[in-house]
């Protein structure tokens, strides 16, 4: 039986100033900013295409200094992985990733992307790119298109928690 899988992704900043001050002593803008202007949540439908989704993946775990690389086309559903519809996410692509460090001591990071060979690095580009988390923080990419493409040569996702032993939570939607 296939699950029904939905999402919506509340992406951008408000933030609000009051009687902000600029270095002459001058109020300038008071009021709420918001990036990107009108930043209204993208949801994504059950189904197949842009802005929907079929399957998704989440895994918890703690890496104890070493690394775990995702192989996105067969993914693994051992410990405290779940999933619905999704051991497999070739025919969708990745179209939300969200990685969140839950490390609470300072310089408890996180790198990912840029696995040695088959490299799945998403929206990020060369050779082998990497992106790095720090304690506490979450990285959120989401595609409104197809979905960043996962192949037999584009598969794998690196989490590398250094000589640390980092908890996190992945959670894969496409």
């Amino acid at each position: 039986m296939s699950a029904t899988v939905n999402a919506t992704v509340t992406p951008g900043l408000v933030a609000n100033i009051a009687n902000a001050l600029d270095a002459a002593g001058v109020a300038s803008f008071p009021g709420t900013i918001r990036v990107p202007a009108n930043s209204a949540p993208v949801s994504f439908a059950s189904g197949t295409g842009a802005l929907a989704l079929s399957k998704y993946y989440v895994d918890t775990r703690t890496l104890a200094a070493t690394t775990k690389t995702y192989d996105l086309t067969a993914l693994d559903l051992t410990g405290s992985a779940y999933s619905a519809n999704a051991t497999d996410l070739t025919s969708t692509g990745v179209k939300v990733l969200v990685i969140s460090n839950q490390a609470s001591t300072s310089s408890y990071n996180l790198t990912v992307f840029g696995a040695a060979s088959n490299a799945f690095n998403g929206p990020l580009t060369g050779t082998t790119p990497k992106y790095t988390i720090g304690p506490g923080e979450t990285l959120l990419l989401y595609t409104q298109t197809s979905g960043w493409t996962v192949s037999s040569s584009v598969k794998s996702l690196l989490v590398d928690a250094g000589s640390n032993s980092v908890p996190y939570v992945l959670a894969l939607l496409g």
